[in-house]
C-alpha cells in the first residue's frame, strides 16, 4: 500500500508551476499549499496559473500559516539561486519539519566551512532534524552527477569534460536578464562585473562535487564568461530580442588539483541557438585507460528537465535522513519511486 505525500510548494514561477502540473499526475503525490511573493496573488486559486492545479488550492503570501496548517511532508523551495535568498525559506520549511528540495544553484554542494550562509543551513538541518537537499539538473545532475555515473564505467579518470548547449527561450524576461539576455554589449560588461548577470551560477559546486565524489579535491576553480550577439530580431515569452543585443552567454569552467586541471565544463546558454549553428545537447567525456563519451541529443530541456528532477526525486527526499546533502546522494529516482511511508526522515 503507497502512502500520499503532502507537498507545499515555495515558488510558483515556471519551474514551480511546472512541478505543480507534473506532481498531478502523480497519485501518491499531493500538493497542499502554494507559497507566492506578490500580495495581488494572494487568495487567488492556483488555476488561474495553472490549469490543471486541485480546484482547492489557493496561492498565499503566508508562508508559515500555509505550513503550519498543511504539515507537509517535503517542501519544494524553487525561488532564488543564492544561498542568502533562499534562508528564509530554508528556515520556515525547516522550523516546520518538513524535508526540503532546493533548486539554489549554490546549495548544489556545501560545506559546514563554506561560510556563514553555509552554517546556518547545516545548523537549521541539525536544529530541526530535517533533510535539506539540493535538487536540480543543472547543477545537481547534467554536469556533475551524469558524468559520474559514466565514470562508473571507467578504470581510472585523468580528466573529465563535458558540454551542455541549452535554449533559454523557454524562460520569462527575468530568469533571461540574469542569463545574460537582452543587453547590448557594453550593458552586458558592466552587468557582468556587477554581478547583475551570473550566467549560469552552479559551475563552482559541480567541480568541487565531481572531485568529491573522485576522490580528488578541487582547490582551484575559475569561470570565463562572454556573450552570445543576436544577429537578428526574435519573439520572446515576454520581449522582444533586436538584433546586436546579447542573446545569452558561452561559459567555461575549469577545475584543478595541486594546479593541474583536469575539469572543464563548457555551457551556452542562449535564445537563438541555432544562429550559432546548434542545438540543444549534452556531451559528456571520460579520459583514462579506457576512454568513455556519452551524448544525449537533443539535450534535456531547461525547464522539462529540472522540474522531472524534482517531480520524480521527492519520494526520496521525504525519505532522506536529516542533514544537508547534495544531489550525487539522492541516487537514482526514476518516475515509479514511491516511498514505503511518508515523513520516513
Amino acid at each position: 500500500m503507497t502512502t500520499e505525500l503532502r507537498v507545499v510548494l515555495f515558488g510558483l514561477g515556471v519551474v514551480g508551476g511546472g512541478v505543480l502540473r507534473l506532481a498531478q499526475t502523480r497519485p501518491h503525490l499531493r500538493v497542499v499549499g502554494a507559497i507566492v511573493r506578490r500580495p495581488e496573488l494572494h487568495g487567488r486559486p492556483a488555476r488561474d496559473h495553472v490549469p490543471e492545479a486541485p480546484a482547492d488550492l489557493v496561492l498565499s503570501t503566508d508562508g508559515a500559516a500555509v505550513l503550519r496548517d498543511q504539515r507537509p511532508d517535503v517542501v519544494v523551495v524553487a525561488t532564488r539561486s543564492r544561498l542568502h535568498e533562499v534562508i528564509p525559506q530554508l528556515r520556515l520549511a525547516a522550523e516546520a519539519g518538513a524535508a526540503i528540495a532546493c533548486t539554489a544553484e549554490e546549495l548544489a554542494y556545501i560545506k559546514p566551512d563554506d561560510g556563514a550562509d553555509a552554517r546556518t543551513i547545516f545548523e537549521l538541518a541539525k536544529k530541526h532534524r530535517v533533510a535539506i537537499t539540493a535538487i536540480g539538473i543543472n547543477p545537481g545532475f547534467l554536469l556533475d552527477v551524469w558524468p559520474m555515473l559514466l565514470a562508473s564505467l571507467a578504470h581510472d579518470v585523468t580528466s573529465i569534460q563535458a558540454e551542455r548547449a541549452v535554449d533559454l527561450s523557454g524562460f520569462g524576461p527575468t530568469v533571461r536578464a540574469s542569463l545574460g539576455v537582452g543587453y547590448s554589449p557594453e550593458a552586458f560588461e558592466r552587468e557582468l562585473t556587477h554581478g547583475t548577470i551570473a550566467g549560469h551560477l552552479g559551475f563552482r559546486e559541480s567541480l568541487r562535487l565531481i572531485g568529491e565524489a573522485i576522490g580528488r579535491p578541487v582547490d582551484d576553480t575559475s569561470v570565463v564568461t562572454r556573450p552570445i550577439l543576436a544577429i537578428g530580431p526574435r519573439k520572446l515569452l515576454g520581449g522582444e530580442l533586436e538584433p546586436g543585443q546579447t542573446a545569452g552567454v558561452r561559459q567555461v569552467a575549469t577545475g584543478r588539483t595541486k594546479g593541474a586541471e583536469w575539469l572543464r565544463l563548457t555551457m551556452t546558454a542562449s535564445v537563438s541557438l541555432d544562429e550559432a549553428g546548434t542545438a540543444p545537447l549534452d556531451k559528456f567525456e571520460i579520459f583514462g585507460t579506457n576512454n568513455l563519451s556519452a551524448v544525449i541529443s537533443p539535450g534535456v530541456g531547461a525547464v522539462a528537465g529540472t522540474v522531472g528532477r524534482i517531480v520524480n526525486a521527492i519520494p526520496a527526499i521525504a525519505a532522506a535522513a536529516p542533514g544537508v546533502h547534495s544531489a550525487l546522494e539522492l541516487g537514482i529516482t526514476p518516475p515509479g519511486l514511491i516511498p514505503a511511508r511518508a515523513g520516513a526522515r
